[in-house]
Protein backbone atom coordinates (compact mmCIF):
# COMPACT_ATOMS: atom_id res chain seq x y z
CA UNK A 1 0.00 0.00 0.00
CA UNK A 2 1.57 3.58 -0.92
CA UNK A 3 -0.02 6.52 0.22
CA UNK A 4 0.13 9.79 -1.71
CA UNK A 5 0.04 13.77 -1.53
CA UNK A 6 -0.25 15.64 -4.42
CA UNK A 7 -0.56 13.17 -7.10
CA UNK A 8 -2.89 14.54 -9.41
CA UNK A 9 -5.03 12.76 -11.93
CA UNK A 10 -7.03 14.03 -15.19
CA UNK A 11 -8.13 11.56 -17.87
CA UNK A 12 -9.79 8.96 -15.87
CA UNK A 13 -12.61 9.71 -13.23
CA UNK A 14 -11.72 9.16 -9.43
CA UNK A 15 -12.79 5.76 -9.40
CA UNK A 16 -11.14 4.70 -12.43
CA UNK A 17 -8.26 2.52 -11.96
CA UNK A 18 -6.86 1.75 -15.25
CA UNK A 19 -4.61 3.50 -17.59
CA UNK A 20 -4.38 6.04 -15.12
CA UNK A 21 -2.47 9.18 -15.89
CA UNK A 22 -0.26 11.40 -13.18
CA UNK A 23 1.37 14.48 -12.93
CA UNK A 24 4.78 14.90 -11.58
CA UNK A 25 4.51 18.16 -9.30
CA UNK A 26 7.71 17.13 -7.23
CA UNK A 27 10.40 14.40 -7.73
CA UNK A 28 8.48 12.87 -4.28
CA UNK A 29 5.82 12.27 -6.45
CA UNK A 30 7.56 10.85 -8.85
CA UNK A 31 9.25 8.21 -6.84
CA UNK A 32 5.71 7.33 -5.13
CA UNK A 33 4.29 6.53 -8.84
CA UNK A 34 7.20 4.33 -9.52
CA UNK A 35 7.44 2.14 -6.63
CA UNK A 36 3.77 1.31 -7.05
CA UNK A 37 4.60 0.35 -10.46
CA UNK A 38 7.43 -1.85 -9.48
CA UNK A 39 5.64 -3.56 -7.43
CA UNK A 40 2.74 -4.58 -9.16
CA UNK A 41 5.24 -5.78 -12.37
CA UNK A 42 6.93 -7.82 -9.62
CA UNK A 43 3.53 -9.54 -8.62
CA UNK A 44 2.30 -7.25 -5.69
CA UNK A 45 -0.75 -5.80 -4.58
CA UNK A 46 -0.77 -2.20 -4.39
CA UNK A 47 -3.40 0.52 -3.74
CA UNK A 48 -2.36 4.42 -3.79
CA UNK A 49 -4.03 6.80 -2.27
CA UNK A 50 -4.10 10.68 -3.41
CA UNK A 51 -5.50 13.85 -1.84
CA UNK A 52 -6.55 15.35 -5.59
CA UNK A 53 -7.72 15.08 -9.02
CA UNK A 54 -5.35 16.02 -12.06
CA UNK A 55 -3.11 15.22 -14.83
CA UNK A 56 -0.74 13.57 -16.59
CA UNK A 57 2.19 10.30 -16.18
CA UNK A 58 1.45 6.89 -16.47
CA UNK A 59 0.03 4.42 -13.73
CA UNK A 60 0.12 0.25 -14.46
CA UNK A 61 -3.44 -1.08 -14.98
CA UNK A 62 -3.19 -3.45 -11.95
CA UNK A 63 -2.34 -0.61 -9.13
CA UNK A 64 -5.84 0.38 -7.19
CA UNK A 65 -6.25 4.17 -7.12
CA UNK A 66 -8.50 5.80 -4.52
CA UNK A 67 -8.65 9.92 -4.64
CA UNK A 68 -9.18 11.05 -0.87
CA UNK A 69 -13.17 12.22 -1.23
CA UNK A 70 -12.91 16.03 -0.22
CA UNK A 71 -15.28 18.20 -1.99
CA UNK A 72 -14.31 21.31 0.28
CA UNK A 73 -11.82 23.59 -0.85
CA UNK A 74 -10.87 24.40 2.88
CA UNK A 75 -10.74 21.47 4.60
CA UNK A 76 -8.40 20.18 1.48
CA UNK A 77 -5.92 22.24 3.01
CA UNK A 78 -6.48 21.20 6.67
CA UNK A 79 -4.10 18.64 7.89
CA UNK A 80 -5.64 17.32 10.55
CA UNK A 81 -8.67 16.93 8.39
CA UNK A 82 -6.86 15.27 5.84
CA UNK A 83 -4.52 13.05 7.85
CA UNK A 84 -8.15 11.63 9.73
CA UNK A 85 -10.05 11.43 5.94
CA UNK A 86 -6.40 8.97 5.12
CA UNK A 87 -7.30 6.95 8.24
CA UNK A 88 -10.87 6.28 8.04
CA UNK A 89 -10.18 5.52 4.25
CA UNK A 90 -7.14 2.94 4.89
CA UNK A 91 -8.83 1.63 8.32
CA UNK A 92 -12.01 0.86 6.04
CA UNK A 93 -10.22 -1.26 3.84
CA UNK A 94 -7.91 -2.66 6.23
CA UNK A 95 -11.62 -4.41 7.22
CA UNK A 96 -11.42 -6.46 4.59
CA UNK A 97 -7.60 -7.14 4.23
CA UNK A 98 -5.03 -5.58 5.93
CA UNK A 99 -2.02 -4.34 4.28
CA UNK A 100 1.87 -5.65 4.79
CA UNK A 101 3.10 -2.43 4.03
CA UNK A 102 1.79 1.58 3.96
CA UNK A 103 4.22 3.77 2.81
CA UNK A 104 3.49 7.86 3.27
CA UNK A 105 4.77 10.79 1.60
CA UNK A 106 1.76 12.76 3.79
CA UNK A 107 3.74 14.88 6.02
CA UNK A 108 1.22 15.76 9.20
CA UNK A 109 2.05 16.52 13.08
CA UNK A 110 -1.08 14.12 13.46
CA UNK A 111 0.42 10.63 12.98
CA UNK A 112 -1.60 7.97 10.89
CA UNK A 113 -3.36 6.14 13.34
CA UNK A 114 -4.08 2.65 11.31
CA UNK A 115 -5.87 0.53 13.43
CA UNK A 116 -5.43 -2.85 11.70
CA UNK A 117 -1.32 -2.40 10.93
CA UNK A 118 1.31 -0.70 12.33
CA UNK A 119 4.10 -1.20 9.49
CA UNK A 120 3.78 2.65 8.42
CA UNK A 121 6.80 4.49 7.05
CA UNK A 122 7.44 7.68 6.21
CA UNK A 123 9.47 9.04 3.38
CA UNK A 124 11.82 11.82 3.95
CA UNK A 125 13.43 13.22 0.45
CA UNK A 126 15.04 16.57 1.35
CA UNK A 127 17.49 17.84 3.44
CA UNK A 128 15.85 19.64 5.91
CA UNK A 129 19.37 20.59 8.01
CA UNK A 130 20.45 22.53 5.76
CA UNK A 131 17.41 24.15 5.03
CA UNK A 132 17.69 24.71 8.96
CA UNK A 133 20.81 25.82 9.24
CA UNK A 134 19.94 28.41 6.37
CA UNK A 135 17.03 29.87 9.10
CA UNK A 136 19.60 30.03 11.76
CA UNK A 137 21.36 32.65 10.04
CA UNK A 138 18.17 34.72 9.38
CA UNK A 139 15.94 34.25 11.93
CA UNK A 140 16.49 31.75 14.95
CA UNK A 141 12.89 32.24 16.31
CA UNK A 142 12.02 30.75 12.67
CA UNK A 143 14.47 28.46 12.73
CA UNK A 144 13.27 26.92 15.79
CA UNK A 145 9.71 27.03 14.72
CA UNK A 146 10.73 24.66 11.80
CA UNK A 147 12.97 22.59 13.36
CA UNK A 148 9.52 21.79 15.50
CA UNK A 149 7.21 21.27 12.73
CA UNK A 150 10.02 18.82 11.07
CA UNK A 151 10.64 17.36 14.41
CA UNK A 152 6.63 17.25 14.93
CA UNK A 153 6.52 15.12 11.57
CA UNK A 154 8.79 12.23 12.13
CA UNK A 155 9.79 11.92 15.56
CA UNK A 156 9.12 8.59 17.03
CA UNK A 157 7.80 7.03 13.27
CA UNK A 158 9.54 4.48 11.21
CA UNK A 159 11.20 6.73 8.49
CA UNK A 160 12.78 5.80 4.87
CA UNK A 161 15.72 8.55 4.14
CA UNK A 162 16.89 9.11 0.35
CA UNK A 163 20.25 9.03 1.32
CA UNK A 164 22.81 9.20 4.01
CA UNK A 165 23.01 13.26 4.29
CA UNK A 166 19.47 13.35 4.16
CA UNK A 167 19.35 10.84 7.61
CA UNK A 168 22.04 12.70 9.38
CA UNK A 169 20.13 15.84 8.43
CA UNK A 170 17.23 14.54 10.30
CA UNK A 171 18.74 12.69 13.25
CA UNK A 172 22.21 14.78 14.10
CA UNK A 173 21.09 18.39 12.50
CA UNK A 174 17.54 18.59 13.72
CA UNK A 175 17.95 16.37 16.82
CA UNK A 176 15.10 14.18 15.55
CA UNK A 177 14.65 10.64 16.86
CA UNK A 178 12.65 8.31 14.80
CA UNK A 179 11.12 4.53 15.71
CA UNK A 180 13.80 3.36 12.96
CA UNK A 181 15.53 4.79 9.79
CA UNK A 182 16.36 2.80 6.72
CA UNK A 183 18.38 4.48 3.88
CA UNK A 184 16.34 3.31 0.59
CA UNK A 185 17.81 5.10 -2.75
CA UNK A 186 14.92 6.19 -5.41
CA UNK A 187 14.70 3.46 -7.83
CA UNK A 188 15.79 4.09 -11.01
CA UNK A 189 14.21 2.36 -14.20
CA UNK A 190 17.99 1.54 -16.74
CA UNK A 191 16.07 0.50 -19.57
CA UNK A 192 13.91 3.13 -19.72
CA UNK A 193 15.87 5.65 -19.01
CA UNK A 194 18.21 4.20 -21.60
CA UNK A 195 15.18 3.79 -24.43
CA UNK A 196 14.06 7.51 -23.80
CA UNK A 197 17.82 8.64 -23.81
CA UNK A 198 17.78 7.54 -27.77
CA UNK A 199 15.04 9.71 -28.42
CA UNK A 200 15.42 12.21 -31.35
CA UNK A 201 14.94 15.55 -30.26
CA UNK A 202 15.10 18.43 -32.68
CA UNK A 203 16.12 21.20 -30.51
CA UNK A 204 19.00 19.55 -28.86
CA UNK A 205 22.49 21.56 -30.44
CA UNK A 206 24.41 19.47 -32.77
CA UNK A 207 27.66 21.32 -31.13
CA UNK A 208 28.93 20.17 -28.31
CA UNK A 209 27.64 21.36 -24.44
CA UNK A 210 27.43 20.84 -20.99
CA UNK A 211 24.07 20.58 -19.07
CA UNK A 212 22.48 21.75 -15.99
CA UNK A 213 19.15 20.57 -14.99
CA UNK A 214 17.03 22.32 -12.18
CA UNK A 215 14.58 24.42 -11.45
CA UNK A 216 15.92 27.87 -10.94
CA UNK A 217 16.15 28.86 -6.86
CA UNK A 218 19.06 29.88 -4.31
CA UNK A 219 20.19 26.49 -3.45
CA UNK A 220 20.74 24.88 -6.88
CA UNK A 221 23.44 28.52 -6.92
CA UNK A 222 23.14 28.89 -10.76
CA UNK A 223 25.67 31.80 -9.92
CA UNK A 224 28.22 29.43 -9.41
CA UNK A 225 27.64 27.46 -12.40
CA UNK A 226 27.34 30.69 -14.78
CA UNK A 227 30.51 32.02 -12.89
CA UNK A 228 32.32 28.70 -13.21
CA UNK A 229 31.28 28.78 -16.95
CA UNK A 230 32.69 31.76 -17.70
CA UNK A 231 35.89 31.12 -16.00
CA UNK A 232 36.48 28.00 -18.28
CA UNK A 233 39.22 27.40 -20.55
CA UNK A 234 37.24 25.69 -23.42
CA UNK A 235 35.57 29.21 -25.02
CA UNK A 236 33.66 27.25 -27.39
CA UNK A 237 31.55 25.20 -25.46
CA UNK A 238 27.91 25.76 -24.77
CA UNK A 239 25.70 25.96 -21.76
CA UNK A 240 22.22 24.56 -21.72
CA UNK A 241 19.96 25.12 -18.81
CA UNK A 242 16.62 22.77 -18.67
CA UNK A 243 14.71 25.43 -16.59
CA UNK A 244 12.46 28.23 -17.00
CA UNK A 245 13.87 31.56 -17.64
CA UNK A 246 13.43 33.29 -14.71
CA UNK A 247 14.56 37.38 -14.72
CA UNK A 248 17.07 36.77 -12.50
CA UNK A 249 18.79 33.99 -14.47
CA UNK A 250 18.68 36.45 -17.43
CA UNK A 251 20.29 39.03 -15.29
CA UNK A 252 23.35 36.51 -13.86
CA UNK A 253 23.81 35.46 -17.63
CA UNK A 254 24.39 39.00 -18.33
CA UNK A 255 26.41 39.86 -15.66
CA UNK A 256 28.81 37.00 -16.26
CA UNK A 257 28.75 38.11 -20.66
CA UNK A 258 27.80 34.66 -21.88
CA UNK A 259 24.24 35.53 -23.64
CA UNK A 260 25.96 34.05 -26.94
CA UNK A 261 27.00 30.73 -25.16
CA UNK A 262 23.77 29.86 -23.13
CA UNK A 263 20.63 27.97 -24.20
CA UNK A 264 17.89 28.51 -21.84
CA UNK A 265 15.86 25.59 -23.10
CA UNK A 266 13.04 25.34 -20.59
CA UNK A 267 11.74 22.11 -18.68
CA UNK A 268 11.82 18.84 -21.25
CA UNK A 269 9.81 15.96 -21.02
CA UNK A 270 12.47 13.79 -21.92
CA UNK A 271 15.53 15.25 -20.26
CA UNK A 272 17.38 11.76 -21.05
CA UNK A 273 18.06 12.84 -24.46
CA UNK A 274 19.37 15.86 -23.31
CA UNK A 275 21.82 14.06 -21.02
CA UNK A 276 23.45 11.39 -23.74
CA UNK A 277 24.26 14.09 -26.25
CA UNK A 278 26.00 16.25 -23.66
CA UNK A 279 29.53 15.80 -23.30
CA UNK A 280 29.09 16.64 -19.01
CA UNK A 281 26.30 17.23 -16.60
CA UNK A 282 27.08 19.96 -14.20
CA UNK A 283 25.27 20.35 -10.71
CA UNK A 284 26.21 23.26 -8.68
CA UNK A 285 24.12 23.16 -5.57
CA UNK A 286 24.95 23.82 -2.21
CA UNK A 287 22.51 21.26 -0.23
CA UNK A 288 20.72 18.18 -1.90
CA UNK A 289 18.84 14.99 -0.71
CA UNK A 290 19.39 12.55 -3.54
CA UNK A 291 20.34 14.60 -7.11
CA UNK A 292 18.05 12.02 -9.67
CA UNK A 293 19.92 13.70 -12.86
CA UNK A 294 23.16 12.67 -11.74
CA UNK A 295 22.33 9.09 -11.03
CA UNK A 296 20.08 9.52 -14.49
CA UNK A 297 22.98 10.87 -16.88
CA UNK A 298 25.38 8.22 -15.26
CA UNK A 299 22.40 5.89 -16.45
CA UNK A 300 22.85 7.64 -20.01
CA UNK A 301 26.20 7.28 -20.08
CA UNK A 302 27.51 10.83 -19.54
CA UNK A 303 29.84 12.03 -16.79
CA UNK A 304 29.21 14.46 -14.18
CA UNK A 305 30.95 17.07 -12.38
CA UNK A 306 28.81 18.40 -8.80
CA UNK A 307 29.76 20.21 -5.62
CA UNK A 308 30.02 18.51 -2.50
CA UNK A 309 26.45 18.56 -1.46
CA UNK A 310 26.36 16.37 0.99
CA UNK A 311 27.38 12.51 2.06
CA UNK A 312 25.04 11.40 -0.84
CA UNK A 313 27.56 12.49 -3.79
CA UNK A 314 29.71 10.01 -2.52
CA UNK A 315 27.33 7.09 -2.89
CA UNK A 316 26.94 8.48 -6.78
CA UNK A 317 29.99 9.16 -8.14
CA UNK A 318 31.78 5.94 -9.10
CA UNK A 319 35.54 5.84 -8.28
CA UNK A 320 36.87 6.85 -11.84
CA UNK A 321 34.73 10.54 -11.33
CA UNK A 322 35.75 11.38 -7.58
CA UNK A 323 38.17 14.25 -8.83
CA UNK A 324 34.88 16.00 -10.08
CA UNK A 325 33.71 16.47 -7.17
CA UNK A 326 34.62 20.23 -5.87
CA UNK A 327 34.06 22.36 -2.52
CA UNK A 328 30.70 24.15 -2.56
CA UNK A 329 30.63 27.58 -3.83
CA UNK A 330 33.93 27.61 -5.57
CA UNK A 331 33.97 28.38 -9.13
CA UNK A 332 37.37 28.41 -9.90
CA UNK A 333 37.40 24.58 -8.30
CA UNK A 334 33.92 23.82 -10.53
CA UNK A 335 35.29 25.15 -13.63
CA UNK A 336 38.87 23.65 -13.56
CA UNK A 337 36.77 20.01 -12.57
CA UNK A 338 34.44 21.02 -15.64
CA UNK A 339 37.60 21.59 -18.00
CA UNK A 340 39.06 18.45 -17.00
CA UNK A 341 35.79 16.36 -17.43
CA UNK A 342 35.44 17.42 -20.56
CA UNK A 343 39.11 16.32 -22.04
CA UNK A 344 39.26 12.78 -19.99
CA UNK A 345 37.49 9.56 -21.68
CA UNK A 346 36.02 7.88 -18.38
CA UNK A 347 34.19 4.95 -18.65
CA UNK A 348 31.03 4.09 -16.27
CA UNK A 349 31.26 0.93 -14.86
CA UNK A 350 28.06 -0.83 -14.80
CA UNK A 351 28.12 -2.47 -11.36
CA UNK A 352 28.64 0.92 -9.31
CA UNK A 353 25.39 2.09 -10.39
CA UNK A 354 23.13 -1.01 -9.96
CA UNK A 355 22.29 -0.05 -6.33
CA UNK A 356 19.83 2.50 -8.08
CA UNK A 357 18.32 -0.11 -10.07
CA UNK A 358 15.05 -0.78 -9.76
CA UNK A 359 15.52 -4.58 -8.86
CA UNK A 360 17.92 -3.16 -6.29
CA UNK A 361 16.00 -1.28 -4.36
CA UNK A 362 13.16 -3.01 -4.37
CA UNK A 363 14.50 -5.87 -2.02
CA UNK A 364 14.95 -2.90 0.21
CA UNK A 365 11.34 -2.41 0.44
CA UNK A 366 10.47 -6.26 0.34
CA UNK A 367 12.72 -6.07 3.63
CA UNK A 368 10.57 -3.67 5.30
CA UNK A 369 7.53 -5.83 5.16
CA UNK A 370 9.28 -8.56 7.10
CA UNK A 371 10.41 -6.66 10.28
CA UNK A 372 6.45 -6.30 10.48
Amino acid sequence: MVLGRELKLTERSPEMCSNTKFDYNSGSERVLVNIANYFVQTGHEVTLIVRDSGAAYSLEDQVKFCVLDISNTYLKKVKQYVTWKINKTVNNMEKQQPFDLILSNYQSSSPLKIIYGSNVHYFVHNDYGADYLKLCKLSSANAQKFKRRIRSFYQNRHIIAVSENVLTSIEQTLKCQPASSAVIFNPFDFNEIREKSKEHILNIPAEAFILHVAKYGETKRFDVLLEAFSKLNNKTIKLVLLTENHPDLKNLIKIHAVQDRVLVAGFQTNPYAWMRNAQVVVLSSDSEGLPSVLIESLICGTKIVSTNFGKSVNAIFPAAMTKFIVEKANTLALSQAIDIALQEQVTINEEEILKFSTSEVLKKYLALVSLR
